[in-house]
């Protein structure tokens, strides 16, 4: 049991999007017990918050933290950011489920986005995950999603053809276990390989199950570029056909041709909840993204997972036509086609034979390394990392980020991909102080609005009643911090922690005071295992 504290005359944003307030305000075994000025707690030990923010812990709502939560309980990254709570499994890629069959491809899925994965690092079920979680805790919550792309996996591999009735059936099940388990929902990931294959019936069947389960769907859609709009309304289309709550992850408008396509967008959101679909998105504070050096290769080369890549690799003629694909000046698919050699980093290598590489474009390194053209080190790095190198692309415009970040229905999500090595994404050491320096430096209202959408909103939207807000008998999860908060980080210095964050609380037991660490790890796996219900049996 925590034992009481109160933190006086801070200027309270209380998650509503209400103006801030200055009181105090009494914690008591790990729940806000009071909150008014001049509050009394004998035994209480005092906060000196004058001068300070007080807000509720912030939600980290698109994350792919679910390894970093086992291997990395510490979790600094993103507790001197003040997040409390990950939402982790995003983009169809989880640890979890794994079938005895299927578990092989699980890992392979999942070490092309994470680099080297141990096997016993891939789990069968949630309930696998949960006692990992339980008997090593982290600093910070858990909420954990089933990938569609580890699900498909563990049941057919990476096979780009259409599932049969069993296979079928075999999945809807699964998923099922998965959200009893305490899983929160259900991400797809269709631009990866093999959620990519997956069939409209096959994910209506799996949004169905969703719904019956009163649990959210979200979605790394198909396509974010010339094809956004297409790729939004099918997902819209599967969210109103399941009747299931919706989310589609870091909504952006990549490619220099597609740029201003973000009101479009927005209006057909906000033209989906008018017609009764009850939907949100999340993006982070960057103009660059992060993944898979895999994502540059056409879907085709996809189906036989990385050993089939690397296979194709070694033809000669492939290789030949892989480069035609690429350079193609009428192929919108193409990323070289889109942003180009100069806007495409390399992460980590994951090959000792690339550390040089690493915080560099592919036309960089190239010129470098005294070539004209890119993609025999391209080719190279792939078959040196065996399909684990990361990449930074730069593909965004500033206009159409600021038109995401300051909508009404956005929440913060790091996109987050932690790894050991290699040069990181910025967004892993400073989304949530960057987002809020930008808040607070915005219009009247700008920093109250921020607090509320990685706060209250998201907890809204993964079902946290209790989180999410200040308010008597919330759990304590809160952050404290100064007018000086701001992200340090840099694509070039990525690995740097921000500044202002003072004292974070999870659950009323402090983890960061005075900005530094604690060493207590008080976070859980929040959704419990739910019981057997009729309600979430039936056909598909």
């Amino acid at each position: 049991m925590t034992s009481s504290f109160l933190i006086r005359q801070a200027r309270v944003l209380d998650g509503t999007g209400a103006p801030w307030f200055e009181s105090d305000v009494l914690v008591q075994d790990g729940r806000i017990a009071a909150i008014g000025r001049g509050l009394v707690a004998a035994d209480a030990n005092v906060v000196d918050a004058a001068g300070h923010y007080l807000a509720p812990g912030f939600i980290d709502v698109h994350t792919h933290d679910e390894f970093a939560q086992l291997r990395d309980p510490d979790r600094s990254e993103k507790v001197f950011q003040g997040v409390t709570t990950v939402v982790t499994g995003n983009c169809g890629f989880s640890l979890f489920p794994a079938l005895p069959g299927g578990k092989a491809a699980v890992q392979e899925l999942n070490a092309s986005l994470h680099g080297p994965i141990d096997g016993n690092e891939i789990l069968q079920d949630c309930t696998q995950f949960r006692q990992r979680l339980a008997d090593a805790p982290a600093a910070i919550n858990t909420i954990a999603q089933v990938g569609h792309g580890s699900l498909r996996a563990s049941v057919m591999g990476f096979t780009d053809r259409a599932a049969s009735p069993a296979e079928m059936e075999q999945m809807a099940e699964l998923l099922r276990q998965q959200l009893r388990q305490g899983a929160c929902g259900l991400s797809l990931g269709l631009m990866y390989s093999p959620s990519m294959y997956a069939p409209r019936e096959e994910l209506v069947s799996l949004a169905r199950v969703v719904a019956q389960c009163d649990a959210l769907l979200t979605v790394h859609l198909r396509d974010y570029s010339s094809r956004l709009l297409e790729s939004l309304n099918e997902f819209l289309s599967i969210v109103a056909e399941a009747r299931c709550k919706a989310l589609v992850s870091h909504l952006q408008v990549t490619g220099h041709n597609n740029w201003g396509a973000m009101p479009i967008a927005l209006a057909r959101l906000e033209a989906a909840r008018r017609q009764g679909i009850d939907v949100s998105f999340d993006m982070y504070p960057y103009l660059a993204g992060s993944t898979s050096i895999l994502q540059l290769l056409p879907t085709h080369w996809q189906s036989e997972g990385a050993e089939g890549i690397l296979r194709r690799l070694e033809n000669p003629l492939e290789c030949e036509a892989l480069h035609a694909w690429l350079e193609k000046t009428d192929n919108d698919s193409s990323k070289v086609i889109q942003i180009g050699w100069d806007s495409i980093w390399i992460g980590d290598a994951a090959s000792p034979d690339f550390q040089d590489a690493q915080g560099k474009s592919l036309r960089e390194l190239a010129a470098l390394r005294g070539a004209d053209d890119p993609f025999p080190l391209f080719v190279a790095l792939i078959q040196a990392s065996r399909g684990q190198a990361s990449v930074i692309l730069f593909q965004q415009e500033e206009q159409d980020l600021n038109l995401a970040l300051g909508h009404r229905l956005h929440m913060v999500g790091s996109d987050s991909i932690p790894r050991c090595q290699g040069h990181v994404h910025p967004r892993i050491y400073g989304s949530f102080p960057r987002f809020v320096r930008k808040a607070m430096d915005g219009q009247d209202g700008a920093l109250e609005d921020g607090i509320r959408r990685i706060t209250s909103l998201p907890a809204q939207r993964f079902g946290l009643w209790d989180r999410g807000i200040i308010r008597t008998g919330a759990i304590a999860d809160l952050v404290l911090f100064s007018q000086a908060v701001a992200d340090l980080a840099t694509f070039e210095l990525p690995r740097r922690f921000p500044q202002g964050i003072d004292t974070v609380w999870v659950a009323g037991e402090t983890i960061l005071r005075a900005n530094e660490p604690t060493g207590k790890h008080p976070g859980q796996l929040l959704f419990s295992p739910q019981p057997h219900s009729p309600m979430t049996e039936g056909a598909l």
